[in-house]
């Protein structure tokens, strides 16, 4: 009954003025219908007492009848009347209101960076501001770490959006798109329960990362606030800080990390080397690594260290390469386990040769291509025990096709370490 566009506009319209009459439907309907019925027995036209005007009015609500120009009539009359006690309808009464194209609130969602850990927060901050509707922290793009949806009429809109929402200190980035209006369509909602409302797992993230980390464990305090501490961490996402990964950039952290392993470890270390020309500024940090394995294994009997290096085969490896001989002639003194294997075997097809470790089944890192002013990689560093089986299973896969050295080329390795300036760990 409400096809052509006038009378759906004048339904609209009828339906915000009621809400601005009165909250409460009931109440609202019967303060017009009787403002109704004392116009009409003003001017000497056909009674009509409040409860028809009522019964009229809901026909019109409810879509069973059209409006008419009589009774739009009415109800224009009878609005500007109320009007004249009533402040908040002042701002509808103009001449043929009903018949108005209704300004109707317009959906903007805004794709926003924001700072992570701050965003309990934020969301304080939109709590605020009743024209923003909900927020959510979202993954799938590298630039937008979250969405916020706004109903306002657009008049005000650009105000929220600049003067409010862009200006926060903590909002870093906004793209702001706009719904059309009439093309919105939107399931009936169910109520949530009111715990989902809690947010329980983001009230803390202003905190420590280890206050809200979803129960997920670190071989050790180092650990935990090495992942706390990384430069950039603070920009990941919420399903990123509750899977338990990072990756290391910071030179600072990529120095000290193989100290941290070590002594998290407390059982084993596992780990694969992809041999090639070192950078300079990785060779300290394999010092340091070395000398930190050896006196854990001084101290700990019962704590083995296995590593498996790819390359052709020892004695091409005299020739090319004196670096890796004396690494492997100090790794064979102080008591790693050694193999090696003259190709990458297939693990997962298409995959990079890379470095990982693991440690404990606590914790895996993979050395990445990606390289700093230093040459020292980067490094994927995860908690997450999906991630920790896989490369441990990787690894078994390889230790079990490596072969063994010989002993005529380990004592060779051995004095080539003892004759070394560079790797001189055991004697510091």
């Amino acid at each position: 009954m409400t096809s052509r566009p006038a009378d759906q506009w004048r339904l609209y319209n009828l339906q915000k003025i009621l809400k601005v009459l009165n909250e409460n439907p009931d109440i609202s309907i019967r303060t017009l219908a009787s403002e109704i019925s004392r116009i009409t027995e003003k001017k000497n036209q056909t009674e009509r007492s409040v409860n028809e005007a009522i019964q009229h009015l809901n026909k019109i609500l409810n879509k069973k009848t059209t409006f008419g120009d009589k009774w739009a009539g009415l109800i224009e009359e009878a609005i500007t009347e109320l009007a004249k006690s009533n402040h908040a309808l002042k701002g509808y009464v103009s001449l043929g209101f009903l018949d108005y194209p209704p300004e109707l609130d317009v959906n903007a969602y805004i794709m926003a960076s924001v700072d992570v850990q701050r965003w309990n927060t934020i969301c304080s901050f939109l709590n605020k501001i009743p024209e923003v509707k909900e927020a959510a922290l979202i993954i799938g793009r590298s630039d937008v770490d979250a969405i916020i949806k706004i109903e306002a009429p657009l008049k005000k809109l650009n105000d929220i959006l600049i003067r409010e929402i862009a200006a926060h200190r903590f909002i870093n980035k906004t793209q702001t798109l706009s719904a059309i209006n009439y093309s919105q369509w939107q399931r009936a909602q169910i109520e949530r329960p009111p715990e989902l409302e809690k947010l329980s797992f983001i009230t803390n993230l202003e905190d420590e990362y280890h206050e809200f980390d979803s129960g997920i464990k670190f071989p050790s305090d180092e650990i935990k606030n090495m992942f706390s501490r990384e430069e950039g961490y603070k920009r990941r996402t919420i399903n990123e800080i509750n899977s338990g990964r990072i990756v290391i950039k910071r030179e600072a952290e990529i120095n000290l990390f193989p100290e941290k392993v070590v002594k998290a470890a407390n059982c084993f270390i596992k780990s694969v080397v992809i041999w090639d020309q070192i950078a300079i500024g990785e060779l300290e940090r394999i010092k340091r690594y070395l000398k930190i394995q050896f006196e854990k294994m001084h101290q700990n009997d019962n704590f083995n260290i296995s590593r498996v290096f790819i390359f052709k085969n020892p004695e091409d490896l005299f020739k090319s390469d004196q670096s890796v001989c004396e690494r492997l002639g100090c790794e064979l003194e102080i008591g790693v386990k050694v193999k090696y294997l003259d190709r990458w075997p297939n693990v997962r097809d298409g995959d990079k040769p890379r470095d990982f470790g693991v440690i404990d089944s606590t914790l895996r890192w993979i050395m990445l291509d990606i390289r700093n002013r230093e040459e020292i990689r980067h490094i994927d560093v995860s908690v997450y025990q999906p991630d920790i089986e896989h490369v441990t299973s990787d690894f078994e896969m390889i230790w079990h096709y490596a072969k063994d050295i010989d002993e005529e080329y380990k004592k060779t390795f051995i004095e080539a370490y003892q004759n070394s300036r560079s790797l001189d760990i055991l004697h510091q």
